[in-house]
């Protein structure tokens, strides 16, 4: 029997806000002989995940473009990404792995522009599907594609009334999705805390379970909202969301479970997971400080340290706060990269600035401690980490953020880290006293939370350059918006006439003879090899510790989710 790997496409109609969705495309599959199986059935926009796709999702997107010329992210805008499954079809002697995708389509349906692989496409109310009503004119177990990711009747939250759209549980989840997908200002850290607080809205909107079976479909609703909040919202900020979601399910899993325990109970234990995540970031800054101090053992070393980071992190904020407030250091130098096209250095910047000011009069700065902070464009990377002209009294340290760790321990941060960190491991920084040099540590904040689990259970015994790269790619990484970019340009005194010019060309298409894109790639990969020191709120850790957090995570979340939708 044939095993394949698909995605499975569901395009709904936009609907009004706390709604349901009543209507999703459905696509008549062709007769053309080259489509082996279910000619002439309805079913979403699928295909095969290839090998050369780097996840289910990038082969979701590409599947879709090739089959109905929809652009992601312009023309549809991805909802929510549910649990796979796998079935197999004795008929057809083949066996699948699915993978299901919802979508809202943004534009006019005349933009649907079908291949052969399709002879035409309708309108479907989702609850005449997921009935079985349509089950004679559709692939097979097309209902159990659709219930994971539609959110309305009969869908992702199954017979539960008090998780559908319009319900006050409902409307908490959906203002959820709706909060982690828009904020674009926060990093993970923030993100997952504010999961947590969603999930913690979503109890407080229901009403007090009465019976064990009430508390039974409690629990299943609240882990399907979780994994829908992990998975569907930010997918690049997934690992942070998903740690912080599945240590608070773990906490309140015997609580719901027992008739003793009120939903109050329930929804001030994660008052305390929430609390708990607040004073991680503190126990990171001590952990910096103290390993700065550490490198500094001599009070001739205490007279300055340099500090380069870039973008934005409320991590690397309080880190920073607490190393100027510690008085370790006489002189603390930060040297920030705006981080363009959204300048968050810029507000990491202004935070700093106006938490010392506020805090002046309790004497975070002192006449034995100056703070110098310079912040200049991307391009002034070098001129940071590689001056020409270095001080061997000044020891520099390349600070970042992680947004996600995979098991081999790549940082996912936000992009010219790699440059950074690359420059960083080879450059040549002089040390005082001798005349050995060495290169500038890369130090990497983050809350253990951030370690992922992994994507492909068979990765760690499969352990090679290949596996290592396919865990990267595994977790996808989102693309900015092009407009921000222009308008930067814009902002900086380009010509209006030059920039509708490259407007022009860029909408001509990929069947132009010249083509113009712009890009804005958010994040980027840090190999672990360029990563000096891994500081959480647990201390420094190492890579042999990652692998077993990773594994732990991996282990949990199958425990959680496995029999959702049995």
């Amino acid at each position: 029997m044939k095993h394949r790997s698909v995605v499975a496409n569901f395009i709904f109609q936009s609907a009004a806000p706390s709604q349901p969705v009543d209507a999703v495309a459905l696509f008549r599959r062709s007769h053309h002989p080259s489509i082996r199986s279910y000619q002439g059935k309805l079913a979403p926009i699928s295909g095969s995940i290839d090998a050369s796709d780097n996840s289910p999702t990038a082969a979701a997107v590409r599947e879709t473009r090739e089959e109905t010329q929809l652009i992601a992210h312009r023309d549809i805008r991805l909802d929510f990404i549910g649990p796979p499954f796998s079935f197999a079809d004795e008929q057809a002697q083949r066996s699948w792995t699915v993978y299901p995708f919802a979508w809202t389509l943004l534009v006019d349906e005349k933009a649907i522009i079908l291949d052969w692989e399709h002879d035409g496409w309708e309108w479907a109310k989702p609850e005449n599907v997921l009935s079985g009503a349509m089950d004679d004119v559709c692939v097979p177990r097309l209902h159990e594609s659709l219930r994971r990711v539609y959110f309305g009747a009969k869908g992702m939250f199954g017979s539960d009334e008090h998780m559908r759209p319009g319900s006050e549980a409902g409307n908490a989840f959906q203002a959820g999705i709706n909060l982690l997908r828009d904020d674009k200002d926060n990093g993970a850290r923030v993100l997952a805390t504010n999961a947590v607080r969603s999930l913690k809205e979503i109890v407080d909107a229901f009403p007090e379970p009465a019976d064990s079976s009430t508390r039974a479909l409690w629990w299943k609703s609240l882990r399907i909202a979780a994994y829908h909040l992990m998975h569907s919202a930010r997918p690049s900020m997934s690992a942070a969301i998903a740690s912080a979601l599945l240590e608070a399910l773990s906490q309140i899993e015997h609580m719901i479970r027992d008739p003793g325990q009120t939903k109050q109970d329930i929804s001030s234990q994660l008052d305390i997971c929430i609390s708990n995540r607040q004073h991680a970031s503190k126990r990171i800054a001590q952990a910096f400080t103290d390993y700065l101090g550490e490198r500094a053992p001599n009070s001739a070393d205490n007279s300055a340290v340099h500090i380069v980071t870039l973008s934005s992190s409320s991590t690397i904020q309080a880190a920073l706060l607490h190393l100027i407030g510690s008085r370790q250091f006489k002189k603390v130098q930060v040297s920030i990269l705006e981080s363009r096209p959204r300048c968050e250095g810029a507000s990491l910047a202004a935070a700093i600035v106006s938490a010392l000011k506020n805090q002046r009069h309790e004497g975070p700065l002192s006449s034995s401690t100056t703070v110098s902070i310079t912040i200049a464009p991307d391009s002034h990377l070098a001129s940071f980490i590689a001056p020409t002209e270095p001080s061997a009294r000044v020891k520099t340290y390349l600070l970042l953020g992680a947004d996600r760790i995979t098991v081999y321990g790549d940082v996912l941060n936000k992009t010219l880290s790699l440059s950074a960190a690359s420059l960083a491991q080879n450059t040549q920084e002089a040390t005082s006293g001798q005349e050995q040099q060495r290169s500038v540590p890369v130090v990497v904040l983050s809350e253990s939370d951030k370690v992922a689990g992994l994507s492909n259970a068979d990765a760690l015994e499969q352990s090679s350059a290949r596996s290592e790269k396919l865990e990267r790619e595994a977790h996808g990484v989102e693309a900015g918006s092009v407009e921000e970019v222009i308008g930067i340009w814009k902002v900086a005194g380009v010509k209006d006439g030059d920039v509708e010019l490259l407007r022009e060309v860029m909408s001509e298409g990929e069947g132009a003879a010249m083509q113009v894109s712009v890009e804005d790639r958010i994040f980027e990969w840090v190999p672990a090899r360029l990563v000096s020191v891994y500081m959480t709120e647990l201390g420094r850790i190492y890579k042999n510790y990652i692998r077993e957090m990773s594994v732990r995570k991996t282990e949990l979340a199958a425990k959680i989710f496995d029999d959702l939708y049995d």
